[in-house]
């Protein structure tokens, strides 16, 4: 997931804003102007509270984690906007539905963690490693056994949040000092990034590859208008689907009714039969209706 995406997202911004931007000068910025305004807040409020419910509910989902927070929250963000074009220019609202997901999916991920001893997330499943190193257990007897680390870690998300406001004030200035590097500097060292870090997570020259086909990929994907959020979805979820259709299928020896036999189950069938094909009935009376309109005149 993780080699695709950085192709998809990653390369394919390079390539697209190096055929935009290459003839262009260096563009100017102040360093009071890449500082988080209140204008900003107040404008992406909505964007901000929907991230976070979202964030939160995905983060509680076992193994999901804040990956798919990010890009369904991007993606509904996307499709509730007035000006859905907008998105991917860098606009602020398309910042910050994801971050706000982000940010609530982490905090998410500890309920299954806590609760049950299930890590919701690939940190978690550190974290809930490093808790059974120092003989904690995750899980219901955690919160009678040992009620004060529980509370402590809550604490500890507060101070942490209120430390990284400050954090971010501070080191904002110096992190954006790269929009001041020209791209013909800054574009070969980024790819130079990429491609030592893909390398590196097999030290195999296949995940280097498969990084440009992406990229590539990518490229096409924005020439013909398709959005590039679906196919890393499908990439994160999809693995995650596929292992608990199996595991339902075997507990139910194969009975593929067992989908469909509890009420939660057959409305959630119905959901997402419905959302399906409800986009292909627009569509299709849509083009009944241009024909109609095209035959009268």
């Amino acid at each position: 997931f993780s080699i695709v995406a950085v192709g998809l997202f990653g390369l394919t911004a390079i390539f697209t804003s190096l055929e935009a931007n290459i003839d262009k000068p260096v563009a100017k910025y102040t360093f009071a102007s890449l500082l988080p305004r209140m204008s900003d807040a107040v404008q992406t409020r909505w964007q901000l509270l929907q991230g976070s419910v979202l964030g939160f509910f995905v983060g509680v989902l076992p193994g999901v984690g804040a990956s798919a927070a990010t890009m369904l929250s991007y993606a509904l963000a996307k499709r509730l906007s007035p000006t859905p074009e907008k998105y991917g220019t860098g606009i602020v609202e398309g910042v910050a539905a994801p971050e706000a997901a982000n940010n609530s999916a982490s905090y998410g991920s500890m309920i299954p963690l806590f609760t049950l001893g299930i890590p919701g997330s690939a940190t978690t499943a550190v974290m809930m490693g490093g808790l059974i190193m120092i003989g904690l257990q995750p899980g219901p007897l955690l919160f009678t056994e040992n009620p004060q680390f529980v509370w402590s870690v809550f604490g500890s998300f507060a101070i942490g949040n209120l430390a990284l406001v400050f954090l971010t004030l501070l080191l904002t200035p110096l992190l954006a000092a790269a929009l001041f590097v020209p791209t013909a500097y800054l574009y070969p060292i980024v790819i130079a990034i990429v491609v030592y870090g893909v390398f590196a997570i097999d030290t195999s020259t296949f995940n280097v590859m498969l990084t440009i086909l992406a990229g590539g990929a990518g490229i096409i994907l924005a020439r013909l208008d398709y959005p590039a959020v679906p196919l890393i979805l499908g990439l994160v979820l999809g693995p995650l689907l596929e292992r608990n259709i199996r595991r339902t299928l075997i507990q139910s020896q194969g009975d593929l009714l067992v989908f469909i036999e509890r009420p939660i189950a057959l409305g959630l069938f119905i959901a997402t039969a419905l959302v399906l094909l409800i986009p292909l009935f627009l569509k299709l009376t849509g083009r009944k209706k241009i024909a109609a309109d095209e035959a009268e005149v």
